[in-house]
């Protein structure tokens, strides 16, 4: 029992140092709209996230688009060790 506490340990360990390595982050998804008139849409790219039960899209564009998908990783890889902790 004392060698599977240790190894518990060793794992929560493990997962914090992890946890402070990953920076910022936000919680979301990137979005691809379609938005124009009947005739012609263009893509527009968002980031919806859902706060107090209501969606609120923000509008990326290609100049915020890649810090973004970085910020949105580092959730990503968050909530995987998040995940891996409940399991131990």
């Amino acid at each position: 029992m004392h060698v599977r506490k240790q190894k518990m340990e060793a794992q929560l360990k493990k997962l914090q140092a992890e946890m402070g390595s990953i920076g910022p982050l936000i919680r979301g998804s990137i979005v691809s709209l379609r938005i124009g008139t009947s005739k012609k849409k263009y893509p527009s790219l968002y980031f919806s996230v859902n706060m107090n039960g209501k969606t609120k899209l923000i509008y990326l564009g290609e100049k915020r688009l890649a810090l973004a998908k970085r910020l949105n990783q580092n959730y990503l890889k968050l909530r995987r060790i998040i995940v891996s902790s409940n399991a131990l």
